[in-house]
């Protein structure tokens, strides 16, 4: 039996949200395939509005939980130094190097294991990510090491009010909806843990389930999850500056 298989016979028996790793393994196949994203649509808007404030030609850049490279067109467009990527997932990291193969991304086993230099980035991006991290605290003194003093962090994630209110991060597998597992993380549990670092929180967005975003609800046969979370931030972003 295929690795993907056992995963969902054992996801399947056990009815439990699936580890990162194992999850994004599965979705890879299909990521870059997502139409008509919401959360995509909502965090692009996010991410529009911070980067008209941000520079990145001749920077560094590190972008943690880097996926299939979802974001690395507005990296390369910008003309930095380097990029580099780095993931959980074996089978994303494939698919972007298939995308991008003159760039450096790196498998995460064990964060104090990569390859990465004090003060090595100017700009530490990770998107969708956090709330997948058992130990923000760890990761963030991770980020602390390798981002250069002056350097800028930008997060977007689900929002916790919506993980808070059962919301989920899920994908659909041959059929079947498949959950992957998250931590919930308060903003101002997140805004505090930048504090103790001494990160300067520059800006911080949320996004909001409105009746401007009710048809993408419509469009899935979904009215029933819009009508429970209409209202609600869905997604967030934060800009830090070190």
């Amino acid at each position: 039996m295929k690795l993907k298989n056992v995963i969902n016979h054992f996801h399947n028996l056990l009815d439990a949200p699936l580890n990162p790793e194992d999850a994004y393994d599965i979705w890879a196949s299909t990521y870059d395939l997502e139409d008509n994203n919401l959360v995509f649509k909502l965090e692009k808007e996010i991410l529009d509005s911070f980067f008209v404030n941000i520079n990145l030609e001749e920077r560094n850049i590190l972008d943690y939980g880097c996926g299939t490279g979802r974001n690395w067109k507005r990296f390369i467009s910008q003309n930095p130094k380097s990029i580099t990527g780095c993931d959980v997932s074996s089978n994303m990291l494939e698919k972007l190097k298939q995308k991008f193969p003159s760039y450096t991304a790196y498998l995460i086993k064990d964060d104090s294991s990569l390859p990465f230099l004090k003060s090595s980035f100017d700009f530490i991006s990770s998107t969708l990510v956090i709330a997948q991290i058992k130990n923000l605290k760890k990761i963030f003194s991770f980020w602390n090491d390798w981002l250069k003093p002056g350097g800028i962090i930008i997060i977007t994630d689900l929002h916790p009010e919506i993980l808070k209110s059962g919301g989920k991060r899920t994908f659909q597998d041959n059929g079947k909806t498949l959950e992957v597992k998250n931590y919930i993380y308060t903003i101002d549990e997140v805004m505090k843990l930048c504090r103790t670092f001494n990160w300067k929180i520059i800006e911080t967005k949320e996004k909001f389930i409105t009746e401007e975003v009710k048809h993408y609800y419509a469009e899935k046969n979904a009215l029933h999850i819009y009508d429970k979370f209409s209202g609600m931030p869905l997604v967030y972003g934060m800009f830090i500056r070190k």
